[in-house]
């Protein structure tokens, strides 16, 4: 799997756990309001559950996400070792195009 189609991926999975902890959090706020402390236990270990899931798919997203800028990183250093001057005419133009987007403000 590409890494760019595994992070939207694993975001997707990250934005429905989040659905799914908020969804247990209104839970926990409808069963504590009855104030039945079965419906409460089970709205806890719900909510308990979903955070846990989603704390767990974060993790996942943070370190793929470090994953590809090391090797970004890695890639862009031998490539400036391979060919310096063509880094350095890519750095000047990257530089004139910003500075031209600033100076049009």
């Amino acid at each position: 799997m590409d890494t760019i189609e595994g992070l939207n991926a694993a975001k997707d999975k990250l934005a429905h756990d989040f659905q799914a902890v908020v969804d247990g959090a209104e839970e926990l706020l409808r069963v504590t309001s009855n104030n039945t402390e079965a419906g409460y236990s089970a709205a806890k270990k719900k909510l308990e559950h979903s955070l846990n899931v989603a704390h767990d798919e974060l993790k996942h997203i943070e370190h793929a996400a470090r994953l590809k800028a090391r090797h970004a990183a890695r890639v862009t250093d031998a490539y400036v070792h391979d060919k310096p001057w063509q880094a350095v005419g890519i750095g000047a133009a990257i530089g004139l195009a910003i500075g031209v987007l600033i100076g049009r403000r």
